[in-house]
């Protein structure tokens, strides 16, 4: 009959991890954990800064035809009211060679980043 003990020292008898071995699959695997989470994070932080350009390029061009629709009063032209935006009109100013042209400078704020823009205006 075959004596297990002689079959497992031939064998090599392993009898389980050596503490090399659970050390290093436990460093690899923190690795490929950090490599994930790194790699989710980066994907919402560049999601969450796509939508906050979104915003800036929507609001920025509601204002611009709410400039467009606006008329001239002595005071100058009144921003719109966009929720979550803020939104100002430059003083206006005449450009050279035009009386009759008038440049504003548009600028919105969202969540800290800001855009601007100049429109040139016809007087009416």
């Amino acid at each position: 009959m075959l004596d297990l003990r002689k079959l497992a020292r031939i064998l090599g008898d392993e009898r389980g991890d050596g503490v090399v071995e659970v050390v290093l699959s436990i460093t690899l695997t923190g690795i490929a954990f950090g490599a994930i989470f790194s790699a989710l994070s980066g994907v919402t932080l560049a999601a969450r800064s796509h939508t906050q350009n979104v915003q800036l390029e929507a609001a920025l061009t509601q204002a611009k035809q709410s400039l467009e629709n606006a008329t001239y009063n002595a005071s100058g032209y009144t921003a719109p009211t966009i929720p979550g935006v803020a939104v100002t009109y430059s003083a206006p100013s005449t450009v050279s060679g035009a009386p009759t042209l008038q440049s504003v400078t548009v600028q919105v704020s969202v969540g800290g980043s800001t855009r601007t823009t100049v429109v040139q205006k016809t007087v009416r």
